[in-house]
């Protein structure tokens, strides 16, 4: 379990030293650092979140805006 935790310490801090990734069928491999990981990591959490951002934003304005319209509106009726 600490070899676990101290690499993932590594990959927080964006380490320089490098890990080699293999793949399950253990026929491809890489060699990088830390520090590319890491940046590779929050790239993909960035492409992933950002679908969810740009929906998010132009409905919070549309309810925004309906909320103050409903609001103007009450207060006109009475």
């Amino acid at each position: 379990m600490a070899h676990v935790v101290g690499n993932l310490n590594k990959l927080d801090a964006g380490s320089s030293e490098k890990v080699m990734l293999m793949s399950r069928d253990e026929k491809s491999c890489l060699v990088v650092s830390y520090e590319e990981v890491k940046r590779c990591v929050e790239e993909a959490y960035q492409e992933l979140i950002a679908p969810t951002q740009a929906t998010l934003s132009p409905d919070a304005n549309i309810r925004d805006q309906a909320t103050r319209a409903l609001e103007s509106a009450e207060i006109e009726n009475f």
